[in-house]
């Protein structure tokens, strides 16, 4: 009987490995093929980036740098007065409670 529980998840994990692999093949191909194929891809003119180890990186222009700045204070701002409510409401629930 323990032959039985252990050949069960032994055998589960070989056929999922098999499954892994072939879906391993199509997305990379054999030996990474499509994985070095997608590494060469050049660039177009409309952007500029930066191809490293199958990551893509964008260089920014001065204009979104200075949009995500932006972007970035107003939600800081808005976590902080957030936050700031969040005390003035815990303090005035602490009052209430004494």
């Amino acid at each position: 009987m323990g032959c039985v529980y252990f050949s069960i998840p032994v055998i589960g994990g070989y056929y999922t490995w098999l499954y892994v692999n072939q879906k391993s093949v199509e997305n990379i191909g054999r030996d990474g093929v499509k994985l070095k194929q997608a590494q060469k891809h050049e660039p177009n003119e409309n952007t500029e980036t930066q191809t490293s180890v199958g990551v893509k990186l964008v260089k920014s222009t001065d204009e979104t740098q200075k949009q995500n700045r932006e972007m970035l204070q107003s939600f800081l701002k808005a976590q902080k007065q957030q936050q700031q409510k969040q005390q003035r409401h815990n303090q005035v629930a602490k009052q209430d409670s004494i």
